[in-house]
């Protein structure tokens, strides 16, 4: 007989309009884990422009990101989302290099009741996984899936700083090719 984990908190990228790579690997990894586990939680992070930001995004004809819905269905899977506000102030700090999704954990940690969690995607899932690590006092896993390891760290300084903080201190670290290990 198998023993299974009692609880698994997943911070997931796993966007209802965007079932591409990314979302079908999480799936897999998370179906073929379901067996060994005995509960767990989806939140897949998704940001939505603030007002000011939508204004301003308005004015330049951009694609305006809303908040949405707070859960949706996928097969079998409900994956709830944790909504993360863009605003000018938060655009700004990430330029200085200064972003943390930190208010975001703070309101994620309501809903962890988790033996671990395990974040799929280094930023800002692995850094909210950290975040929350660090509150709630369990351990943390981080699954690197690709361009969060081998492209973004290399074109924005807050994406390396907060890539190094999530490998540093997870209690371990998955990479889906030897490549993506070699990289890190």
């Amino acid at each position: 007989m198998k023993s299974k984990l009692s609880s698994v908190l997943f911070i997931v990228k796993m966007d209802e309009e965007e079932k591409t790579g990314l979302f079908n690997a999480t799936y897999e990894r998370i179906k073929g884990l379901e067996q060994y586990i005995k509960f767990y939680d989806i939140y897949s992070v998704k940001e939505y422009d603030g007002i000011l930001f939508s204004l301003i995004k308005r004015l330049k004809n951009k694609k305006i990101s809303k908040k949405g819905k707070e859960f949706y269905y996928y097969n079998d899977l409900r994956i709830n989302y944790i909504h993360i506000k863009k605003t000018i102030t938060t655009q700004l700090l990430k330029r200085l290099n200064f972003y943390s999704p930190i208010i975001t954990a703070f309101r994620l940690r309501k809903v962890v009741k988790h033996d671990i969690i395990c974040a799929h995607w280094g930023y800002p899932q692995g850094i909210l996984a950290y975040l929350l690590s660090k509150k709630c006092i369990i351990p943390y896993i981080v699954s690197y899936h690709g361009s969060d390891i081998h492209s973004f760290p290399f074109n924005d300084k807050n994406h390396l700083k907060n890539i190094k903080k999530s490998l540093n201190n997870a209690s371990l670290n998955i990479f889906v090719s030897q490549n993506l290990l070699d990289i890190s």
